[in-house]
């Protein structure tokens, strides 16, 4: 059987929404998880979470005995979400990474969708931001730009979720333009 790539096992709805959970370092039991995603099922998170495991994304990190069964607490496997390297994403096909990127929208539509479907919601108030800005960049300064944005974002990934913080998610695309050619100007 064909080993399925890192992409391929986070890149579904449900595993999305895991990883987003356990974003910051978190460690959850399924139940808190359960919480966290709105995924309906039990039975059908603990496929996902299996899965992850085996594929060495998760890891259970402790047992604990609940009466009388035991109770796993899942987080990263190697203290972070799985980070693809050039070579991975060389490897995976165009159709693949549309769909893996489509995914990852819809993720977010989702989120956005739930945020909007509250009775009560106030962008301003909520630091609710969306915004999309053009950048003239090398492929070496657009380098340095996410370097500078990790390291400028690593101190508020270390904060600990309590009463006075709410958990948010930045997601971030930057991508090169390519310009759209014309019926005419096709050769």
């Amino acid at each position: 059987m064909k080993k399925e790539n890192k992409a391929e096992i986070i890149f579904h709805p449900v595993r999305i929404r895991v990883v987003q959970a356990l974003f910051g370092e978190r460690q959850m039991t399924a139940h808190e998880l359960q919480t966290a995603t709105g995924v309906a099922s039990l039975a059908t998170l603990y496929r996902h979470l299996n899965r992850m495991v085996e594929a060495e994304i998760l890891a259970v990190v402790e047992e604990r005995p609940v009466r009388g069964a035991i109770e796993k607490v899942y987080a990263f496997a190697h203290g972070s979400v799985a980070k693809f390297q050039p070579e991975e994403y060389r490897a995976i096909p165009p159709e693949d990474q549309l769909r893996y990127f489509n995914a990852l929208v819809g993720s977010l539509l989702n989120d956005f969708g739930r945020y909007v479907g509250q009775k009560q919601f106030d962008r301003g108030e909520d630091g609710v931001i969306t915004r999309q800005i053009a950048l003239n960049l090398t492929d070496e300064e657009a380098k340095q730009l996410w370097e500078t944005l990790y390291e400028a974002l690593a101190p508020y990934q270390k904060l600990a979720l309590d009463p006075a913080r709410r958990r948010r998610i930045l997601t971030t695309i930057l991508l090169p333009v390519v310009e759209q050619v014309t019926e005419e100007e096709t050769p």
